[in-house]
């Protein structure tokens, strides 16, 4: 499978690139968000993987974009997206978040295409990632002497 991955930034890349060695999928990493301008890189892939937010956007910057949490432009899928992707042959949108608006599914399926997102986040992740985090904390609380 061929995947072209949208809104990256070298941390993700790191773990993209594992998963694909293993499964045995070819991929390509787009700095930029998904729009008008650049849903063509897309071309001749058989999957798009985006940061969205296919809920709605929680702060809008331009019409196409948003700021997430982390000042990471996400992906806007807009109709018109959709229906460019369709037509450069793409048949699945993999989502790096776990919203989706029905509207925006409705509007996928009329295409035959398949979403797939993140089901939820975990607690128990967010327990780890504290307590991973923990030491680093602890250092620059402590005074050295």
């Amino acid at each position: 499978m061929r995947i072209a991955f949208y809104n990256t930034k070298p941390y993700d890349r790191i773990w993209f690139e594992m998963i694909a060695k293993d499964e045995g999928f070819e991929t390509e990493y787009i700095e930029e968000a998904i729009d008008e301008d650049t849903v063509s890189l897309a071309e001749g892939y058989d999957a798009v993987s985006v940061y969205s937010d296919m809920e709605g956007c929680c702060k809008t910057v331009t019409d196409n974009e948003c700021l997430s949490n982390e000042n990471r432009i996400r992906d806007n899928i807009t109709d018109k997206i959709i229906r460019i992707l369709y037509e450069e042959g793409i048949r699945a949108i993999l989502l790096r978040n776990e919203k989706i608006d029905k509207s925006k599914l409705l509007g996928i399926n009329r295409y035959g295409m398949s979403v797939y997102a993140v089901p939820a986040y975990s607690p128990r992740k967010a327990g780890r990632q504290a307590l991973g985090i923990l030491p680093s904390v602890t250092l620059f609380l402590l005074p050295f002497k």
